[in-house]
């Protein structure tokens, strides 16, 4: 007889935080309901000026009351999300670590979907889960086919059925999972929901990556370069992501875009065939199309493309910094051009005192 499995795998969560207190909120109290609990919750702050640790120690007793411990970690700039990832990942003290980011929401069995995935298939080394699909308005159907057309033809990172792999131009496309029990495999995980088994991995995220960029994709990437993981997405463990009415639309996450696309190509994806220098160059044609032709029949955002110009010229008079620099010579290259290094944390103003 086999002896009786009577204890739960720990796992600790890794979140990711910055001036996003409401959001963060809901995070937490989604991984509270859990029907199986979390062990602990690391949150990395990432220099908010939010009173995030104000708010953390206000629900703390609650949540130590339920079982979980909550940790307020202070992380060094809003824009070095890696090296923030790698502190939430470094302190995880459990079996398995949930990497996730504050504007996501978990639904209630989602942590035990996820242990019951890695205990049935424990040649997974990371799973994530899936998305709960938003209801697009019907002009936003067709627009949403052609786009996605364009980006198959120019190798741009675009949705692909069952298909989470990395493109020869260093994009991606998002798969979703098959309708089978099975998780279907991926080349690499999103790090909004990204469950790994911490025994079984020491891989960190590439500190030369900072602002909104490939972070994850390198992350998972080289995992599945290596030949000793696997990765997985998961059907039955949802997330409701509400980052898509939030993200950047400025210039600088376009450039970055394009910076980090040049520095994981050569890095990660270029093997010397003609074929991905093609690609590579089929994207960037793509991006100038997508960006800026297209939206010339629209009253779309101008900014996009003029981030990919940006893009496009750094990345070209900087290539030898991204193909053959160290790492702290592509972050603070990055930083620079991008503005990030005269970013401050920008407080609210104090209202002054009226005189009398």
């Amino acid at each position: 007889m086999h002896p009786v499995k009577t204890s739960v795998p720990t796992v600790s969560v890794a979140i990711l935080t910055y001036n996003r207190t409401k959001e963060l909120r809901d995070c937490l109290y989604s991984l509270l309901w859990q029907s199986v609990k979390p062990f602990e919750i690391i949150v990395v702050d990432n220099g908010s000026y939010e009173e995030t640790e104000k708010f953390l120690r206000s629900i703390s007793e609650e949540f130590v009351k339920a079982g979980v411990a909550v940790r307020h970690v202070p992380g060094r700039h809003p824009r070095l999300i890696t090296a923030a990832r790698n502190v939430g990942l470094e302190l995880a003290n459990s079996e398995y670590v949930l990497v996730c980011d504050d504007d996501v929401e978990f639904q209630t069995d989602y942590v035990e979907r996820m242990l019951e995935k890695f205990e049935k298939y424990p040649h997974y080394t990371g799973l994530q889960g899936s998305t709960l699909p938003h209801a697009p308005r019907k002009p936003e159907v067709f627009r949403k086919r052609v786009m996605n057309a364009i980006q198959r033809c120019f190798f741009l990172s675009r949705s692909d059925g069952h298909f989470q792999k990395v493109l020869p131009s260093g994009f991606v496309t998002m798969g979703a999972p098959r309708p089978t029990p099975e998780p279907t495999d991926a080349q690499w995980l999103i790090s909004n929901n990204m469950m790994l088994k911490k025994l079984k991995t020491s891989a960190r995220f590439d500190e030369a990556i900072v602002g909104l960029g490939l972070d994850d994709v390198q992350f998972g990437y080289k995992l599945y370069l290596s030949g000793t993981a696997k990765l997985g997405i998961v059907g039955d463990a949802k997330i409701k992501d509400k980052h898509g009415s939030t993200r950047s639309s400025d210039h600088s996450r376009w450039a970055g875009l394009l910076l980090y696309n040049t520095y994981f190509f050569f890095r990660y994806v270029y093997t010397g065939k003609a074929f991905q220098i093609y690609a590579f160059v089929m994207s960037r044609l793509g991006l100038i199309l997508v960006n800026g032709i297209v939206p010339l029949f629209s009253d779309s955002d101008p900014k996009p493309l003029l981030g990919t110009l940006k893009g496009l010229i750094y990345s070209w008079t900087k290539l030898k910094i991204y193909v053959q620099g160290t790492a702290e010579e592509v972050r603070t290259t990055t930083m620079r051009l991008l503005g990030y290094d005269r970013l401050q944390p920008k407080k609210p103003e104090t209202p002054k005192a009226q005189v009398k």
